[in-house]
């Protein structure tokens, strides 16, 4: 099995990447945010242990966790794969009105 390193550089899987897509833009407009904190909390997992994982900063992790930075779409996805939860459990999708 690969690790959660070489998923980052690997291809994406078609589906959900255009949900993906979507969300990094609307992040970029500043509407919506990620939810990692919430879900490393929910799993138990320190920041410290997913940037091991990830082979990045602690640092990097702390700025997704307040979100004053996003991750990119293949860390998203590692990160998903790292807590076993679907990619959508970590991003907060905007709300559609009814």
């Amino acid at each position: 099995m690969p690790s959660i390193a070489q998923l980052m550089h690997s291809p994406l899987p078609i589906d959900g990447c255009l949900m993906v897509i979507n969300y990094i833009h609307e992040v970029k407009k500043k509407k919506i945010y990620n939810r990692i904190k919430a879900n490393l909390a929910l799993h138990q997992v320190k920041n410290k242990k997913l940037a091991e994982q990830l082979q990045i900063s602690p640092q990097t992790v702390s700025k997704w966790c307040t979100n004053y930075s996003q991750p990119s779409i293949p860390e998203l996805y590692a990160i998903a794969i790292f807590l076993n939860v679907p990619v959508t459990d970590l991003l907060e999708l905007p709300r559609i009105n009814e």
